[in-house]
């Protein structure tokens, strides 16, 4: 069941990397699996056998069995007191299909909320054939589906000084995104009143995923600017950038950040800038026109993706921009730069130059061609990038095909061009055409809603 989530969470000695659309690699099925007649047919002689094969002594048939209620829509109201049993099963794999399955059905949110919650004590490894996860990451996933029900009790989990509670919490809360923003004055409580490890990252995660909603936080994100602890710091831009606009009353403490932070800080402060828009003022922007010389690559990246977010306002940055342009050893840097210029000065051939000379390097081409899928069709970048599909460098016919799929040209047969690459014999070359066909699937969906 593919879930979506922007944040990282660490857990015990278990890393939970969710920054891209990572599928778990067992569960319940989502809804877009199981049609009308599924859950029609699911009547009362096959609901009895499915809750009878709860009690089966094969951990997998019991998993079967939950996955084919989660099927049932509101069919399976009557065997949702077996299916909530379930989460105490002796299997931690059975727990948490029991926790995906009733997050799918989202009924009862009084009598199954607080069983769901109880899993996000549960610490307990599931393997799966994706990696390893914990039970209550996936009852936080099933909590974020019961959607504004869930809120009270997220409330009161974040008002417990309970770190792993807290943790769950923020996790159900970056699921929900916007629509958890009731829980603002007791996610602040808790920043300021969690330990560190509680704070980074799961807390400034929920408060990240908040987006604009998070406004009313600014001035203990604008405090958490001057913390000692640079992982604050780190997190306090990311909030403050999301927020966008109404955040200039931060950039007066944004700005020395930009210039003395630590790398991860100068990156974010820089990308805080951008997003704050052409408020932040000619000081500002002639800092973020410095910061394209910064000794980091993430930095003057980050600095190039600001400046172009500014628009008019940066026409002083120029210069500076197609100065970065000339150093062949920036790579991702050169790339967003490359797209900034072309957004201050949309007549310039240098950038779809620059761009189709990195689609075919051998460092950081994906950044480049994700950039050609979004402009290249204003480059007129279709053309060159066709021809390229007939390189005899495989990375230079892979990242040719992800732009072009993603500016919706030649689409068949760059699909063609991707889908030769999930064989490949090595993994970089699959895992890039993997994310690249995904991104492409994305833009499809986006585009027929």
């Amino acid at each position: 069941m593919p879930f979506s989530i922007s944040a990282v969470f660490f857990s015990g000695s278990v890393c939970l990397c969710l920054v891209l659309n990572l599928t778990c690699g067992f569960s319940a099925a989502d809804e877009s699996d199981h049609p009308a007649e599924v859950q029609a047919d699911a009547g009362p002689p096959e609901l009895d056998r499915l809750i009878r094969e709860l009690q089966h002594e094969q951990a997998d048939s019991r998993r079967d069995a939950l996955n084919a209620l989660a099927k049932c829509g509101a069919g399976a109201l009557p065997a949702l007191s077996a299916m909530t049993t379930a989460l105490q099963d002796e299997s931690p794999e059975v727990r948490a299909t029991a926790a995906l399955a009733l997050g799918l059905l989202a009924l009862e949110p009084k009598s199954v909320l607080p069983k769901l919650i109880d899993r996000f004590d549960d610490q307990a490894i599931v393997r799966t054939d994706d990696g390893v996860g914990e039970v209550w990451y996936y009852a936080a996933q099933a909590v974020a589906r019961y959607g504004d029900a869930a809120v009270p009790s997220l409330i009161e989990l974040l008002k417990q000084d309970r770190p792993q509670r807290r943790i769950a919490a923020s996790l159900t809360i970056c699921l929900m995104g916007p629509q958890a923003k009731d829980v603002l004055p007791a996610l602040v409580d808790a920043l300021r009143s969690s330990d560190l490890d509680t704070r980074r990252p799961a807390l400034m995660s929920a408060m990240l995923c908040l987006g604009t909603e998070a406004k009313p936080a600014m001035p203990l994100m604008i405090e958490f600017l001057d913390d000692q602890d640079f992982h604050t710091q780190y997190w306090a831009c990311r909030v403050l950038g999301a927020i966008g606009p109404d955040a200039r009353v931060a950039v007066p403490k944004l700005l020395p950040l930009v210039q003395t932070g630590v790398g991860s800080v100068r990156r974010n402060a820089a990308a805080a800038l951008g997003k704050i828009g052409p408020d932040i003022g000619p000081q500002s922007r002639d800092v973020l026109i410095q910061a394209l010389n910064d000794s980091l690559q993430p930095v003057r990246e980050e600095a190039a993706i600001a400046l172009g977010r500014l628009g008019e306002f940066a026409q002083p940055a120029v210069p500076a921009l197609e100065e970065l342009l000339k150093d062949e050893s920036n790579f991702a840097a050169r790339s967003r730069g490359a797209e900034a210029l072309w957004r201050l000065n949309p007549q310039s051939p240098t950038p779809l130059r620059v761009l189709l000379a990195q689609v075919q390097s051998e460092e950081e081409a994906e950044t480049a061609a994700v950039i050609l899928g979004q402009i290249g069709n204003e480059l007129g970048a279709a053309a060159p990038l066709t021809g390229l599909l007939d390189s005899p460098q495989p990375r230079t016919r892979l990242h040719a095909a992800w732009a072009l799929g993603l500016m919706g040209k030649n689409t068949q047969r760059a699909n063609e061009v991707l889908k030769g690459f999930l064989d490949h014999p090595e993994p970089e070359y699959r895992d890039e055409a993997e994310i690249a066909l995904s991104q492409i699937r994305n833009r499809i969906d986006r585009s027929n809603p």
